[in-house]
């Protein structure tokens, strides 16, 4: 991945998770979108058509798109309306704060310390370990998940956060934005608090938050200060939105 995208059919999961030349030498001049096709990641997973390989695919997809410092790439229809959605709430407003810009620090994490990339390349933790913690100058921080079994624990904030594999978290220093695809009540949740909007998904399963929930795909934006724009992508149960939500009534 000399240029920061996927070669078709490529063993994804075998690859190193090494952006350090596109953050640092490439980041700063141009951003590619995304990381090349959304199918060059469904076709590196067998029987990726079920549902739960395909969640896989994708998070892995926006995983990656994250870590090399990408522009969003929209994820087509075909692959379900809530992971279009999935891909344009939990990156848009991520990208804009990274967007040309190189990051202070990089790490990856060994089980029980950070180490640097060079540290990472020479035990293979990069290769093996793949969990990355990337630091922008802003203070925007963002921790990445590519274990192929373990969860990995971390830090957010004031927040414990627990990351399965394809899992990350987000984070601003200011808490003006706060978002991660982390484990929550059994499952896997999605969610992105910022000014612009809260976007939270539960994926099946009831999911809580400070400003609403949802079993399904939820996307709450203010309009001004005596109205919000909901709009409801998936799910089956009510949803709540919770007063006051920055809005006066």
């Amino acid at each position: 991945m000399a240029d920061g995208l996927t070669a078709p059919r490529r063993p994804i999961t075998k690859e190193p998770l090494l952006p350090v030349f596109d953050l640092n030498q490439i980041h700063t001049r141009e951003c590619d979108i995304g990381m090349g096709w959304t199918s060059s990641f469904c076709d590196a997973i067998p029987n990726w058509r079920d549902p739960q390989n395909l969640d896989n695919a994708i998070d892995r997809f926006l995983l990656y798109t994250l870590a090399y410092g990408h522009i969003g790439w929209l994820v087509e229809e075909e692959f379900g309306i809530e992971r279009t959605c999935r891909s344009y709430y939990m990156l848009q407003q991520v990208q804009a704060r990274y967007g040309l810009k190189a990051p202070s620090r990089l790490a990856y994490w060994d089980g029980t310390k950070f180490l640097t990339v060079s540290e990472a390349v020479v035990s293979d933790a990069a290769d093996d370990q793949r969990q990355l913690y990337v630091e922008y100058p802003d203070g925007l921080h963002l921790w990445f998940n590519d274990h192929p079994t373990d969860d990995w624990r971390v830090r957010v904030g004031s927040q414990d956060v627990v990351l399965p594999p394809t899992g990350w978290a987000a984070w601003e220093s200011d808490d003006s934005l706060f978002s991660y695809s982390a484990v929550r009540a059994g499952g896997k949740a999605d969610y992105l608090r910022c000014a612009a909007y809260t976007y939270l998904d539960g994926r099946g399963q009831w999911f809580s938050t400070p400003e609403g929930g949802s079993d399904g795909a939820l996307a709450i934006s203010p309009l001004s200060p005596r109205s919000l724009q909901v709009i409801r992508i998936s799910g089956k149960e009510p949803f709540v939105i919770r007063r006051p939500y920055g809005v006066v009534i």
